[in-house]
């Protein structure tokens, strides 16, 4: 006959491993959801990467954003061999790379810094470079505070020499 301690040892010997066991089969299952999002993004970072540095000076890659106006663009943040730092916009659809060093127009606090200088209450949320009507620019996200409620912009200006383009207001969905 068995003693009340040997069945709760029995019991204890069972449901661990069984805990455990639940417990690693949701985390994998989350490392396989997690993964699966973001496989994608991943491998389309990693191709514009290869391809601005196989097609320009670009030999060290920073970071890679996205760009999503008329088409999708990769854009990549990096330095030439001499450590210059440079801004690549790489098209996917059309297999193209176009890289223009910082120095050959406004930078992003430059850019951050016109939407700062017209309405200086603004929330910058973002400034990423694009393309827009084949024109290389910085698009800046920001947000205004006004009297009934919260509105988002974005500002568009000409990389090469920050002249403003246009600006879009998002409407307000109530």
């Amino acid at each position: 006959m068995r003693s009340r301690s040997n069945g709760k040892k029995d019991r204890k010997s069972i449901v661990l491993p069984a805990a455990i066991g639940i417990l690693a089969s949701i985390a994998a299952a989350f490392f396989f959801f997690y993964w699966s999002v973001h496989d994608q993004e991943w491998s389309r970072r990693s191709m514009a990467a290869e391809a601005v540095t196989s097609a320009t000076y670009m030999t060290v890659v920073e970071r890679v954003e996205t760009f999503v106006g008329d088409k999708t663009y990769s854009i990549v943040f990096g330095k030439d061999g001499e450590g210059k730092d440079a801004i690549a916009w790489f098209d996917p659809e059309e297999d193209t790379v176009h890289l223009e060093y910082v120095t050959n127009g406004i930078t992003e606090d430059e850019a951050r810094q016109k939407v700062k200088s017209a309405h200086p209450e603004s929330e910058i949320l973002r400034a990423t470079p694009g393309v827009w009507d084949g024109v290389y620019l910085w698009e800046v996200f920001y947000r205004l505070d006004g009297e009934d409620g919260s509105h988002y912009y974005y500002d568009y200006y000409r990389f090469s020499d920050g002249e403003k383009i246009d600006t879009w207001r998002l409407v307000r969905i109530k």
